[in-house]
């Protein structure tokens, strides 16, 4: 039987917490390369034969070339979106890091931000714009696969902190 001292239970704790920070980064790379297949299959199947609609019209994939960020603001700055982004995923990257230990689902909304930016930010440096490609009838803008987990990240992320975290550390006081 194997006992752990004071140390080297902390040791194992910042192991393992490395582990989760280091999946976090390992599932981001998946979303980018998720979202990287998907638009070149748009890419190849899609741009120039009209779109496909499906659920009864409610989704139709369709080719858009998007040169601005949401809602298409800073239209034609691609460096100004090019550095702004890879500011944002380098200071994200630097926070997960650092040294306050995070726990799973913090990562996991991480995660999908920081994939989702760098799916976006790949299609600028090939493509020089991003391409979007899911349009929702009850949603006007045209949207991406990376665009939507930026906004399902952000708002868990949003959720959990205010909703979640605050309890969970009210209850230990």
């Amino acid at each position: 039987m194997t006992y752990l001292t004071g140390a080297s239970l902390l040791i194992y704790i910042g192991v393992i917490n490395i582990k989760c920070k280091f999946k976090c980064i390992v599932y981001a790379c998946l979303v980018t390369l998720a979202d990287f297949f998907i638009k070149r299959m748009v890419l190849l199947n899609i741009k120039g034969n009209g779109s496909y609609k499906f659920l009864n019209g409610m989704v139709e994939i369709v080719y858009t070339e998007n040169t601005g960020a949401a809602f298409g603001i800073f239209n034609q700055n691609r460096i100004f979106l090019i550095i702004v982004n890879a500011i944002f995923l380098v200071l994200l990257a630097v926070w997960i890091f650092s040294k306050y230990n995070y726990n799973k689902i913090i990562l996991f909304f991480l995660s999908l931000i920081i994939g989702g930016g760098a799916g976006n930010l790949l299609d600028r440096l090939i493509y020089g714009y991003v391409i979007d490609y899911i349009k929702l009838s009850f949603f006007e803008p045209v949207c991406n696969f990376a665009d939507y987990c930026i906004t399902f990240g952000v708002s868990g992320l949003i959720f959990y902190i205010v909703f979640i975290y605050r309890e969970t550390k009210n209850e230990k006081v």
